[in-house]
């Protein structure tokens, strides 16, 4: 599969029943709504900021920041097991889904986590940026790892490393692009809110950008993984989603 061939197999799965997608999604979307809206005001800094009101504001920078990457993260996780069941030629079940993200969660997290922590480290350095983004690249399919072939959190990056080795560009490029394209709802309606000057819709148009790229960004990344499986030579990991979801 292509660039193209990832999009399109991405909308194709999504446009047959958008609503669940959007369910999926839709916790993470009221999480950041919530959020934007509590800090809005709080975080609205004069031009020239002085030190008290930047480390008043710092603790609110933390909450947004946190609570939306857990949130994304969340939903990330139970997108990616509904992926699973519609290759797997299952239904799409909204609550199995959302189960799955519970039970796989925390793995899930500590991965990230890990990740987080060797790539940010490494970005601090400035001349590491490349070898944090090498890293990042190489455990960019962690989640679907642990989704769908069980593995513990330290595993499942090494299992993704062996998975992306040999597609280290190709991969870069296709999550590149599919980050960006994630990027465009966010952008769009970020144009049609800012000329209203409200906290609460920004927060709509932060929280509908979030439900409108969450489906695609999981879909499109797992649809990505069971590429790069099949061009190791893997069989089809159909089976094993069965008793991962």
């Amino acid at each position: 599969m292509d660039m193209g061939d990832i999009v399109a197999g991405a909308w194709g799965i999504f446009r047959r029943a958008p609503p669940r997608w959007f369910a999926l999604a839709l916790v993470a979307a009221i999480v950041i709504f919530a959020l934007q809206w509590v800090t809005g005001d709080r975080l609205d800094l004069s031009a020239e900021p002085g030190e008290a009101e930047v480390r008043d504001a710092a603790p609110w920078v933390g909450m947004l920041l946190g609570g939306s990457t857990i949130a994304n993260l969340f939903a990330h996780v139970a997108l990616v097991a509904a992926t699973v069941m519609v290759l797997s030629g299952e239904t799409l079940a909204v609550g199995r889904g959302y189960g799955v993200a519970f039970r796989k969660f925390l793995p899930v997290l500590l991965a990230s986590i890990v990740t987080g922590l060797v790539a940010g480290g490494l970005s601090l350095t400035i001349v590491l940026i490349p070898l944090a983004v090498f890293f990042f690249v190489n455990w960019s399919m962690a989640a679907q790892v642990i989704v769908v072939e069980g593995e513990s959190p330290l595993r499942a990056l090494s299992r993704s490393r062996k998975i992306v080795k040999g597609q280290w560009w190709r991969t870069f490029g296709i999550n590149l692009a599919i980050l960006l394209l994630a990027f465009l709802p966010s952008f769009v309606l970020g144009r049609v809110t800012a000329p209203f000057g409200l906290d609460w819709v920004a927060a709509l148009g932060s929280a509908l950008a979030s439900l409108l790229a969450a489906p695609f960004v999981a879909i499109a990344q797992t649809l990505l993984y069971q590429d790069l499986r099949r061009r190791k030579g893997e069989k089809p990991f159909v089976p094993a989603l069965k008793e991962a979801v």
